[in-house]
């Protein structure tokens, strides 16, 4: 009988990523959001608001315009202060998302044909969009708001991803503008 001694390597895993944190200050206070509007017998709110919440972090934020529009028309509806009160700390959330969650994750940008398109990627996935087809100085300062650490493709080298946060990461060039 031949023995096999085997050697157990650990390897570091990163710890779990846990909840997204968008979802977190947004989507799940709208679920409860939701449930209080229900409490105060009104359904139909309720429904409309629920049919916004997606059931997990889909990695979109499509659903973030009709979602404020709702929660800016619940301070019209004959609801309790405290229910109006949750909905405007949910649509200051998604006013200054970085103040409600803090700096974290990373921003990927890269040049398309007229411009910039930058995306906010934290622990748990996408957090946010940036503005469409931006300016360089526009993406970079959205950028920097939102993550310590922002990958950027520019229009002069498409193929390349820079290093141009404050934090540099150290597996692509810092970023030297043009």
């Amino acid at each position: 009988m031949q023995l096999v001694l085997a050697t157990v390597c650990q390897v570091k895993q990163p710890p779990p990523a846990g909840p997204n944190p968008r979802r977190v200050v947004v989507e799940d206070r709208v679920a409860s959001l939701a449930a209080q509007v229900r409490e105060a017998g009104d359904w139909l709110l309720a429904a409309r608001l629920d049919d916004l919440v997606p059931v997990q972090s889909s990695g979109d934020d499509e659903h973030l315009p009709l979602l404020r529009d709702r929660l800016e028309n619940l301070s019209v509806a004959n609801l309790s202060d405290e229910i109006t009160a949750q909905a405007y700390r949910v649509l200051a959330a998604l006013d200054d998302l970085p103040a409600a969650i803090g700096m974290q994750g990373r921003v990927w940008a890269a040049w398309s044909t007229t411009g910039y398109s930058p995306f906010w990627d934290g622990p748990a996935g996408l957090l946010e969009h940036g503005p469409i087809d931006a300016d360089l100085d526009t993406t970079l300062a959205w950028a920097r708001r939102r993550a310590p650490i922002v990958l950027l493709r520019p229009e002069w080298d498409t193929g390349t991803y820079y290093s141009a946060g404050v934090e540099h990461d150290e597996r692509h060039p810092r970023l030297e503008r043009q």
